[in-house]
């Protein structure tokens, strides 16, 4: 399966970066990432695909991704995560299908300054969540800590959990 590089722009907020910027939410279709459905949303990837962690991102949280801190002193390893998960579902919403990154070492999005200020992250996938007019709605992914290399089985995975969460989150829209 072939890797997909969804742009050449750096994933480290260090640069102005307009890949959300011009992007409307779609049409005031939102997701609620408190509600008890997108809750269990990640939980269930994680389990499915046995990774370290998955993470669901609204609209919202994309366009804010580049105005938050990475990394805090008091951040948990589970919060350093979700922000630099955060950084990389950007690069997912460019795309229609499965953004994936088998080693982010050798991936041609990650920085090398990005790599030697603590990156946790060494595999992930992510899927971008898309309304039927195909606006963006959000983006579910997940990660490994460890080298993987994600197979057929697991992305088809990830488009199944996809394809049912836009059909669930939209019919009740």
């Amino acid at each position: 399966m072939k890797t997909l590089f969804p742009s050449n722009q750096p994933i480290s907020g260090e640069e102005d970066d307009t890949l959300l910027v011009e992007r409307t939410n779609a049409a005031g279709i939102s997701i609620d990432v408190r509600s008890a459905q997108a809750r269990i949303l990640p939980h269930l990837m994680t389990a499915q695909l046995q990774s370290t962690a998955s993470f669901l991102f609204s609209f919202q949280d994309l366009q804010s991704a580049y105005s938050r801190d990475l990394q805090g002193p008091s951040d948990t390893h589970d919060d350093i995560l979700q922000a630099q998960s955060l950084l990389l579902a950007t690069h997912a919403t460019t795309l229609y299908d499965v953004l994936r990154i088998d080693d982010i070492y050798t991936h041609p999005l990650i920085r090398r300054g990005d790599l030697l200020s603590g990156h946790r992250i060494r595999s992930f996938a992510a899927a971008p969540l898309r309304a039927p007019g195909k606006q963006l709605i959000g983006v579910i992914c997940t990660v490994d800590t460890i080298e993987r290399w994600w197979s057929a089985r697991d992305i088809r995975i990830i488009r199944r959990i996809v394809a049912q969460f836009e059909a669930r989150h939209l019919s009740h829209s």
